[in-house]
């Protein structure tokens, strides 16, 4: 009699250890190619990401009144010319000067913008602050401040359909926009990347990003992982 009871046991346990391990399922992974495609999204002017919003402020430096304490805002509507992306911002800023040159605009913008191109579409609220200098002299301006965007991010290929929750935060250091043809040339900027796939692990990482020109720019993250963007 004990000893059917234990073998009772012994079954039922086994029973329930099988439903276990019949339960556990693998967490999907943020892979690579979606982290640069999350990325891309959100730096790269020609999918109205982060460069852009330094473009226009430059274009709107260019044609403001540098009178000292000047100050303004306005509401912007932008779409791409393949129509690729649709932003919507407002923007205010104020002219500081040193003596009787203006050497600084200092610019507030915020807005949401969607995007649909390569395989990808995306929703995102963006808001953050940027100072200009170099205003009067020499043919870049330079740009300090951080840029922010938090984003649903959708990747569709013919294998998946995945859905990525992003936080972006861009900490830019002397960022060279050309004059006339508002277009980033150089500097650097530091980028704090949080990015979860829907159903599946999270990411959090720092890093580097090089702006080279070109339209060109490298993001190299604390993962050992570098990223060329297309801007």
């Amino acid at each position: 009699m004990h000893s059917f009871k234990l073998f009772s046991l012994l079954l039922v346990i086994g029973f329930i250890s099988c439903q276990k391990d019949g339960d556990l399922r693998e967490i999907p992974s943020l892979t690579d190619e979606d982290l640069a495609m999350t990325l891309e999204a959100s730096l790269s002017a020609a999918q109205g990401g982060m460069t852009l919003d330094l473009e226009d402020a430059a274009e709107m430096a260019a044609d403001m009144d540098l009178s000292c304490g000047a100050s303004n805002q306005m509401s912007t509507t932008q779409t791409g010319s393949q129509g690729n992306y649709s932003i919507s911002a407002s923007w205010s800023w104020n002219v500081l000067c040193e003596g009787p040159v203006p050497n600084q605009i200092n610019f507030l913008v915020s807005g949401k913008s969607t995007a649909d191109a390569n395989n990808l579409s995306l929703q995102s609220n963006n808001e953050g602050s940027l100072t200009a200098s170099n205003l009067v002299a020499g043919t870049d301006y330079l740009f300090n401040g951080s840029l922010n965007r938090v984003a649903t991010t959708q990747i569709k290929t013919q294998q998946t359909n995945r859905t990525i929750l992003s936080n972006i935060t861009i900490v830019f250091d002397e960022i060279k926009v050309k004059k006339l043809v508002y277009e980033v040339t150089g500097g650097s900027a530091t980028i704090q990347v949080k990015a979860t796939l829907d159903g599946g692990d999270s990411v959090d990482y720092t890093g580097k990003i090089v702006f080279h020109g070109s339209r060109s720019a490298t993001i190299t993250l604390n993962n050992g992982q570098t990223y060329t963007i297309n801007l």
